[in-house]
């Protein structure tokens, strides 16, 4: 588990982004020396594991780039420090986020808020992610929907159900941390959080095939 976590670097001097639509997919892409990163879709089944693709404007780079002075790593985190730049709409239907920086100490780094999404009787984890080049540059960013991996979507518990009923929604798992984890170390990432984190990497992967 921890090579699989291993902080997530491409050394690279440019970036090129573009978008590509076609039927069933959509794509974002970079090319750092000579390798495409591939942020996709899978052609066969743009559901589950949907990438849609979110710009992140200049105007929202400081707030985006503050992760980054925590170094690598994970922490549990409320609706105080959601990004603003989502859509809030969206974050009004967050209880909390699990925040994972990798690669924060080189030339690309990527920040993932797997949030927290109360829908009716379940709660959803909809990961979002961004990269950040030469600790800077800003890559629009990605929300996965319809995940598919094992504890995307649990039930209610008794816990959140009178803990919203009493307080509304937010900061339940911040007194309830998932795996009891409030923060910590990148190898210690566990359970539906990995498996978010490893699913969004695979998007990221280099695309040898072109």
């Amino acid at each position: 588990m921890g090579s699989r976590l291993a902080a997530f670097r491409i050394k690279s001097d440019a970036l090129l982004i573009g978008r590509i639509a076609g039927r069933g997919f959509t794509a974002l892409w970079g090319e750092a020396c000579g390798l495409n990163h591939v942020m996709r879709t899978r052609r066969a089944s743009p559901i589950p594991n949907e990438i849609r693709s979110f710009p992140i404007s200049d105007s929202d780079a400081i707030e985006a780039l503050a992760p980054l002075r925590s170094g690598d790593g994970f922490e549990v985190v409320g609706p105080d420090q959601f990004p603003t730049f989502t859509p809030p709409s969206f974050r009004d239907k967050c209880d909390s986020a699990t925040r994972i920086v990798s690669g924060s100490g080189g030339d690309c780094a990527v920040v993932v808020y797997n949030f927290r999404r109360l829908d009716k009787s379940s709660v959803d984890e909809d990961p979002f992610a961004y990269l950040i080049v030469s600790g800077s540059q800003i890559v629009s960013g990605s929300f996965l929907g319809h995940g598919s991996w094992p504890g995307r979507t649990t039930p209610v518990s008794p816990g959140l159900a009178a803990h919203i009923s009493g307080s509304g929604l937010g900061g339940y798992f911040l007194a309830n941390p998932p795996d009891g984890k409030l923060s910590g170390s990148l190898s210690e990432l566990t359970g539906s959080n990995a498996s978010a984190f490893q699913e969004l990497m695979s998007h990221l992967a280099p695309d040898t095939g072109r």
